[in-house]
């Protein structure tokens, strides 16, 4: 039976059902691997696609209230009940229905599987935050969301949020910051239990900290396995863990905290602030790239370190600022600044925790300039050099002899 609009949804229900079925019978070991990468791209976006259409199908039925005769508190409540999901996942489908409502061109974008059900909470957000700058800047945040990662997204969201609703901005990082909490409980056997969640200015004064004694715990690991075995050891080598270590970090920053001598001065956060990048004028991040609001500055102003970054344009630093003590190599943190995370686009590893290397290969020439210059996780920075390495020795072999 079909409707004047085209085929009945039953029926239409019915052939995606079958067509899922085909597809699972598929052979797929006969395909290329470039075949195969392509087909992975395709099913993601007709998965995208398919939960815009679970949504909008979720979307009328919360609004014709279809199912207020069983019981449930909430659309978001019956969708986790009935099939058996987490109640995150079904309160998405819920509040993202809601939305669209009012957001046709993020619906086409969500129908046509260019984003993810993940984009369209965020820029449902958005809308919520200050409707007139969402309507004006549409276009521009779903071209974010369809090129950027979706951390880099994430990111850009909440730039936009500052810049466009700078008092809900600092409210919604006040009442997240307020949620801090860590619990510390004695198990049994005498074990400690440690979880909890720390705010983002606190917390990345942690982490870093926790991991630069995790480093030095890895690097005497390092040492200590290669006069054990002989060799340069590899992980199965090391006497501890990345957890082992990290807990062992932990324990460490404790005892040295208790030893510290009186007047010694606490490791200083650094603040950035970046001018004049496209469209966001004036922004906040802590040193590793997390965007932060001046509210949440204000409490570390007398004790943070600050630098400013002026942009031209997106991919060109003009001029970094001289900072309070240990800034050393404005050229480094240009590129650092200018790149955010690892060269490569699958690898978010933050900037202050990559190596920097050279485009054009120093070995061949190239200048050890900004221009010139990107960050690079580890793992990326071995394959640039392995590559760059590869494309040296054709051109060495390619040359003509001399006369």
């Amino acid at each position: 039976m079909e409707s004047g609009r085209g085929v009945h949804p039953e029926v239409a229900i019915k052939e995606v059902a079958a067509a899922i079925g085909v597809l699972h019978e598929a052979d797929f070991t006969m395909l290329t691997d470039d075949q195969l990468a392509s087909a992975v791209i395709e099913l993601v976006k007709v998965t995208s696609a398919l939960e815009a259409a679970t949504t909008k199908v979720v979307s009328i039925t919360d609004a014709r209230r279809a199912i207020e005769d069983d019981g449930a508190q909430s659309m978001s409540r019956w969708i986790a009940w009935k099939c058996h999901i987490p109640h995150g996942r079904a309160a998405r489908l819920a509040r993202n229905g809601r939305a669209l409502r009012h957001l046709p061109e993020v619906e086409d974008a969500f129908a046509a599987g260019d984003i993810a059900g993940e984009h369209v909470r965020q820029l449902a957000e958005a809308c919520e935050l200050n409707e007139a700058a969402f309507e004006r800047d549409t276009q521009m945040l779903l071209d974010h969301a369809q090129t950027l990662s979706y951390g880099q997204f994430t990111k850009s969201m909440a730039h936009w949020a500052f810049v466009n609703a700078t008092k809900k901005a600092e409210d919604a990082a006040k009442k997240r910051d307020a949620t801090r909490k860590v619990h510390c409980s004695q198990t049994f056997g005498g074990r400690y239990s440690l979880n909890g969640i720390l705010p983002a200015v606190g917390g990345t004064i942690f982490a870093n900290e926790l991991n630069r004694i995790a480093k030095q715990l890895f690097d005497a690991d390092v040492r200590e396995a290669r006069d054990r075995v002989g060799r340069t050891p590899n992980g199965s080598d090391l006497r501890r863990t990345a957890q082992q270590r990290r807990c062992d970090a932990l324990i460490e920053m404790a005892s040295r905290s208790s030893a510290r001598r009186s007047g010694r001065k606490p490791a200083k956060p650094l603040f950035t602030v970046l001018l004049g990048e496209d469209t966001f004028r004036a922004t906040c991040e802590l040193s590793n790239g997390t965007p932060v609001t001046p509210g949440q500055l204000a409490p570390y102003i007398t004790e943070a370190d600050i630098e400013r970054v002026l942009f031209d344009g997106p991919s060109r630093v003009l001029d970094v600022g001289v900072r309070q003590r240990l800034f050393t190599g404005a050229t480094r943190r240009a590129v650092e600044v200018r790149d955010r995370t690892c060269w490569h686009d699958s690898c978010e590893v933050p900037a202050e925790e990559c190596e920097l290397e050279h485009d054009e290969p120093y070995e061949v020439g190239g200048l050890t300039v900004q221009s010139n210059g990107k960050c690079g996780c580890k793992f990326h920075h071995r394959l640039h050099h392995r590559k760059t390495r590869r494309k040296s020795r054709r051109t060495r072999r390619n040359r003509p002899p001399p006369g």
